[in-house]
């Protein structure tokens, strides 16, 4: 967030923490312990901030790889959790330079579980 907060053009963001993430969560492989704490650890970041969203694709293939019809609907998915991203409720406790790559304000997070889409519907049919 801070590389693109620093990239941004002045004014387009008052603090790091309110530019939206979206995050694909690692599939059903590799079946290991190692990859059971990064899915709980990519959980637990969108868990605790409101302008991050989780997007799974455990259901979509027990493959290492995607298969075309997979991946629209992960393309489908990414866009829904952006759109819900985007609304997560972060207000800035001070107005920063957009010129400074300090961003020094600190935010105030407020998760908005009343915004919820359903991320693991499929893409609608044409």
């Amino acid at each position: 967030r801070l590389e693109m907060f620093d990239a941004s053009e002045a004014g387009t963001w008052q603090c790091k923490e309110q530019i939206p993430v979206v995050i694909v969560q690692i599939g059903d492989y590799p079946h290991s312990p190692e990859g059971t704490l990064v899915r709980e650890a990519q959980a637990r970041y969108c868990d605790g901030d409101p302008r991050a969203e989780l997007v799974t694709t455990k259901d979509l293939s027990h493959f290492y790889h995607l298969d075309g019809p997979s991946l629209l609907i992960e393309g489908y998915r990414i866009a829904q959790a952006y759109q819900t991203a985007v609304r997560g409720d972060v207000t800035c406790s001070s107005t920063i330079n957009p010129e400074s790559s300090s961003s020094s304000a600190a935010p105030i997070l407020q998760n908005s579980a009343s915004e919820e889409s359903s991320l693991a519907s499929p893409a609608p049919s044409p």
